[in-house]
């Protein structure tokens, strides 16, 4: 969009104020000088039209007038050559009047040539033919009528009662004429003569009926008319008397010419019907003085109406022009008042505040430029009060630097005596540690013999319970032997007994069963006495057993309580490495606070060259914002900078120089 007008803007840009407005004017003016003229035109054609309407309109009217005098020579040659001599003496004055008229109102057209015609031949003609000559040159005449009134438009009149009166002038009343004309002449050459023409009475009686019915519309039309124009009730009048006259002639010739009562003589009826036409004319007079008076109206409604137009645009020109000359001064003086405030703005006079009590969008833009001065004096009495502020707290950085290297110098001091005890708490604890180790190693170690002890018992504890099983089996196989020598014994004992049942015989086994009874009470006495040494060694290997159960039982609990001290122990070596960890942390936060140290030295060095920046920073703001003038409210509520104030600084500055030199050599230390 903005390429599309982008040649109109370079225009505009390179015209000054004046040249603009001029341009705008003639941008406007141009084209509705052109749409005025445009407009004239159309009124003068308007106004031209008029005039040739009423140009037209005579013409007609003296068209209409020899229309009414071929008329009359009509009637008045048919007559004579029907019979009647009377009227002979006023044909050749009348053949004068309209050869006169001819030349005046056609002298060049071929109406006079065929009235020429005519009247060379009308000696020699009959009554039909003369009669129907004269209708071919009336049928000229109103073809010559018809053709002026489409011409000069005056039967299309744009304002309908000038139509209507225009087509009552132009059609109706001629076409009236025309039949009384008919009957006038036609009805006194019957009356003179008795003798109609072949169908000439039903024509007559046809034309009676329709002039009848003719007359009735247009008086009906006529009231019409008066009705809607009451200031043409006269002219009216006289036309719907007119009318009547002529119903009354007709009606007239309804008795005379079509029913044959009583007659009077064809010179009467024809000079009655010339006395009809002749009220009928004057009639149609009037109504044409009426179309006449309705154009000179509206062509002098025309003509005021371009005088009023042509008025108005010169009242509007002056008006357009003193608005435009007074835009044109309001804009220069507008300008000229923020041409002057945006010069004093751009020396950096910010007092200028000036508002505008107009509307438009200069006065909005002096405003604007007033609100902007204002807001600078704002903002630069601003700019004063945070430099004041900054020099207070470049002081206050001062103070709170060399506090803070009061601080870190206590801070150094306290972080070496930190360091040492850290240094001797980290070998104490890397010598427990390794104490740790070392008893958790042999903790370890006894455990490892302590855990052999507990196997050996446990083999030891099963071979007694072997013995002690075996020796409850050998108690059993003694006790099977000890039954044994008890039935060996029996045995015997019966053996004796039969032996000595058998007497002499039975004496050598009497002698072999003592024997083997002797033999079976030892073995007897052998296995008890077995018996009860077995026992006795079971109870001695079952109290032995008891005691090595109680002894592994010990050596299970010693097991247990060397593995929860070797557990404990461990323990306590990995909270020793936690805390020889913990301790190396320590010392490494230690030299990171040392490290810390070192930094905020340099920041506190770096601390002190930015506040010298910012002093003269604030120094260099302080003479750059004093070369602006701005209001007195401003300037009343802007704080001022104090010497003393940036004398304070200096010597905090030097105090944090004398600062730094000693923290370098408690950092060396």
């Amino acid at each position: 969009m903005r390429s599309l007008f982008s040649p109109a803007i370079r225009l505009m840009q390179n015209l000054r104020i004046s040249q603009k407005i001029a341009f705008i004017s003639a941008g406007f003016a141009i084209p509705l000088f052109i749409v005025l003229a445009l407009l004239f035109s159309e009124l003068r054609i308007e106004v031209a039209s008029a005039k040739n309407k009423q140009h037209s309109l005579q013409l007609i009217q003296q068209n209409q007038a020899l229309a009414t005098l071929i008329r009359q020579h009509r009637t008045l040659l048919h007559l004579q050559l029907t019979g009647n001599k009377q009227v002979t003496d006023r044909i050749k004055p009348l053949e004068t009047t309209i050869t006169q008229a001819i030349d005046t109102a056609a002298p060049n057209s071929d109406l006079k040539k065929q009235w020429g015609n005519l009247s060379s031949a009308v000696m020699t003609m009959k009554a039909p033919d003369s009669f129907k000559a004269h209708t071919q040159l009336l049928d000229s005449i109103n073809l010559k009528t018809a053709q002026l009134a489409n011409n000069s438009k005056l039967s299309l009149d744009s304002d309908f009662t000038t139509n209507e009166l225009s087509s009552l002038y132009l059609k109706s009343l001629p076409a009236i004429e025309e039949k009384i004309s008919v009957m006038a002449s036609r009805g006194a050459a019957y009356i003179d003569t008795g003798l109609f023409e072949a169908g000439e009475d039903v024509m007559l009686n046809s034309l009676q009926m329709s002039v009848k019915v003719e007359l009735g519309q247009l008086s009906n039309a006529v009231s019409q008319y008066k009705k809607e124009n009451i200031e043409y009730k006269t002219p009216l009048d006289n036309l719907q008397t007119a009318l009547t006259n002529v119903q009354k002639y007709f009606d007239r010739a309804q008795d005379e010419v079509l029913a044959s009562v009583n007659q009077s003589s064809g010179k009467a009826f024809s000079e009655a019907g010339d006395v009809t036409i002749q009220q009928l004319n004057t009639a149609g007079t009037n109504v044409a003085h009426l179309i006449d008076q309705r154009l000179g109206e509206s062509i002098s409604q025309l003509n005021l109406k371009i005088i009023k137009m042509f008025s108005a645009i010169i009242v509007l020109i002056l008006i357009a022009s003193y608005f435009l000359m007074a835009i044109y001064l309001t804009l220069s003086k507008e300008i000229q008042v923020l041409t002057e405030a945006i010069e004093k703005t751009a020396s950096g006079d910010f007092s200028n505040i000036h508002q505008h009590a107009g509307k438009d969008e200069f006065a909005q833009l002096t405003n604007a430029v007033s609100t902007m001065n204002q807001s600078l004096s704002q903002l630069i009495a601003g700019i004063r009060s945070d430099a004041v502020t900054v020099n207070d707290i470049a002081h206050e950085i001062h103070e709170e630097t060399v506090d803070l290297a009061s601080r870190t110098d206590h801070q150094a001091g306290a972080l070496q005596q930190t360091a040492s005890s850290v240094e001797q708490l980290t070998g104490t604890i890397q010598e427990n540690a390794a104490n740790l180790a070392q008893a958790s190693s042999l903790i370890h170690s006894s455990a490892t013999h302590v855990n052999q002890g507990l196997e050996v018992m446990e083999k030891a504890i099963d071979s007694m319970q072997s013995v002690t099983h075996n020796s409850k089996k050998i108690s059993e196989i003694i006790g099977v032997m000890d039954s044994i020598s008890f039935q060996t014994n029996i045995l015997a004992l019966n053996a004796a007994v039969e032996a000595a049942r058998a007497g002499q015989e039975g004496r050598g086994f009497a002698v072999v069963a003592s024997e083997v009874r002797n033999l079976a009470q030892r073995s007897a006495n052998a296995a008890k006495e077995i018996k009860a040494l077995i026992t006795t060694s079971g109870t001695a290997i079952e109290q032995g057993s008891n005691m090595i159960n109680s002894a592994g039982k010990t050596m299970q609990e010693i097991a247990t309580n060397v593995k929860q001290v070797t557990h404990l122990i461990k323990h306590v070596s990995d909270a020793s490495q936690e805390q020889s960890k913990g301790i190396s942390s320590v010392n490494q936060a230690i030299t990171r606070i040392d490290e810390i140290t070192q930094h905020n030295a340099s920041l506190v060095e770096q601390a002190t060259a930015s506040t010298n920046k910012l002093e003269q920073q604030a120094m260099s703001l302080s003479t750059a914002v004093s070369i602006f003038r701005i209001s007195a409210v401003s300037e009343k509520n802007a704080p001022v900078i104090s010497i003393q104030a940036i004398q304070k600084k200096k010597a905090a500055t030097h105090q944090v120089a004398a600062f730094k030199q000693s923290q370098k050599k408690i950092l060396r230390g």
